[in-house]
């Protein structure tokens, strides 16, 4: 499975992918044509158990390979690349910055949750939308060489999908039958993908469950899972190398377990 961290500028997407695939935060660039791989190791406490009742040489949890992409370029061709890059991928966590720090800018100015979630699914939307206009246009070209029934269904799925998008919804809220998704998977829509939604709160309003509820109300439906967490608090619980500690100054704060996990 591959899935990439998405995001404005300055949300903490390297904080959470540096957690998550343990690369060094110092090892990643800012620069707005990187992505950077790394590999996220899923643990199972049924793997456990079984790897403590039959004991092997080696315990080998599922892995998922996540990328970390930069923010959304505005230019055409560095746009071109972000899009063929996202299209590669079976799901998005999009990083949404919900704490406070006047030392590190925002990209609009204010911390604002809901706004950065909709002008995301505002983006991807646009995005699916252009696949959707040169997808009809070829179908128009090749009908005229040849006419396909086939094509002209496929035609009037996407017509129909259009208004859609143009409101700034998500492919995946659209009721559709398989045999239809079947017919415009090759597409790869990024609206069509999974999404998680990863509230990225600050220490002092950490796991601020007010704003986690209303965004949870503001993002339903099938494929989109919401959740918080504290980038920067998590760093900082990361860095204790005993277990014992480590669970001890997460009890203290009253969480369960990381938000990374």
């Amino acid at each position: 499975m591959k899935i990439a961290l998405i995001g404005l500028p300055q949300v903490g997407k390297k904080t959470l992918f540096s957690l998550l695939t343990g690369v060094a935060y110092d090892q990643l660039t800012s620069r707005p044509s990187d992505y950077t791989l790394g590999m996220v190791e899923v643990t199972d406490p049924r793997v456990d158990k079984l790897s403590a009742l039959y004991q092997p040489k080696k315990t080998k949890y599922a892995e998922i390979e996540c990328t970390l992409a930069p923010a959304t370029p505005k230019d055409a061709k560095p746009r071109e690349q972000w899009l063929g890059k996202l299209k590669d991928m079976d799901a998005f966590c999009h990083v949404v910055r919900a704490f406070e720090d006047p030392a590190v800018f925002h990209a609009s100015g204010s911390i604002d949750p809901a706004r950065d979630i909709e002008m995301m699914h505002l983006e991807l939307a646009i995005t699916d939308l252009s696949l959707i206009d040169l997808r009809l246009d070829r179908i128009a070209q090749e009908q005229k060489k040849k006419p396909d029934p086939e094509r002209v269904d496929e035609a009037a799925l996407l017509q129909r999908l259009k208004p859609y998008l143009e409101s700034g919804k998500s492919l995946r809220d659209h009721p559709m039958e398989e045999t239809e998704l079947k017919r415009i998977r090759s597409l790869q829509f990024l609206t069509l993908k999974s999404m998680v939604t990863a509230l990225n709160c600050g220490e002092a309003n950490f796991p601020n469950p007010v704003l986690l509820e209303a965004i949870q109300a503001q993002i339903t439906g099938a494929g989109n899972e919401v959740c918080a967490l504290c980038a920067k608090l998590e760093a900082e619980v990361a860095r204790i190398e005993n277990p014992a500690e480590r669970a001890e100054f997460l009890a203290a704060l009253g969480i369960d377990e990381p938000g990374s996990h």
